[in-house]
């Protein structure tokens, strides 16, 4: 998975308007399901995909747009930074 996060890679492995259950993206990340439900759960609570339910949970990416690790950095351009006392 290279030097990106896990939750980027996960994220980023997602095509727009597609559906994934956790054992198919474990499966294609060749990840324990743990860790994957790990990473669905914040990609979720953060909005950059959607929890669609059922009997197994069922999640889609409904739009690209920046990756988790871009909306940190852009979130960190934005924050008035703290001078030290």
């Amino acid at each position: 998975m290279g030097s990106r996060s896990f939750v980027d890679s996960l994220w980023a492995m997602m095509r727009v308007g597609e559906f994934y259950s956790p054992g198919d993206l474990a499966s294609l990340t060749r990840q324990p399901r743990e860790k994957v439900e790990i990473g669905l759960a914040f990609l979720t609570e953060f909005g950059f995909i959607k929890n669609l339910g059922g009997v197994e949970a069922v999640f889609w990416k409904g739009k690209e747009g920046p990756s988790p690790s871009e909306v940190v950095t852009i979130l960190q351009t934005l924050s008035p930074r703290r001078t030290a006392r």
